[in-house]
């Protein structure tokens, strides 16, 4: 399971817990955390830095270079306004796994097969 951090400390704490919770459910599933946001942030974005890694956490891997440059084209599709089905095609070919947006994450069908996602853009949300 890849949980893809972005944003300042509160979204990062919030992704990882999100996936922490989740690898104590699937625990022969390895969590990778990937920080390739922080190496090549949108301009539009407020600058930010990986500050997670401050805390003793335990997760079993960062991300490869290879996998932050497929991670980096996954982001690039989620931003543009393509059909939901294309950015889904990419993230199985790259990745043999599905994106899983924060919506998503609460449904009941996803959650039972988290082990085959990458988490994205998890943030605190009232809406949800």
């Amino acid at each position: 399971m890849y949980s893809c951090l972005s944003g300042g400390l509160g979204n990062q704490m919030f992704q990882y817990a999100a996936a922490y919770i989740l690898k104590q459910y699937f625990q022969s599933t390895t969590l990778v955390l990937d920080d390739s946001y922080y190496y090549s942030q949108p301009k539009r974005d407020t600058v930010r830095s990986l500050e997670l890694n401050q805390f003793n956490i335990s997760y079993d891997r960062f991300s490869f270079a290879d996998e932050k440059e497929k991670i980096k084209l996954l982001r690039k599709f989620k931003r543009n306004p393509f059909p939901k089905q294309i950015s889904e095609i990419l993230s199985i070919a790259l990745f043999g796994k599905y994106a899983l947006s924060d919506r998503a994450f609460y449904t009941f069908e996803t959650i039972k097969n988290i082990d085959k996602a990458c988490l994205f853009s998890f943030y605190q949300d009232a809406d949800l």
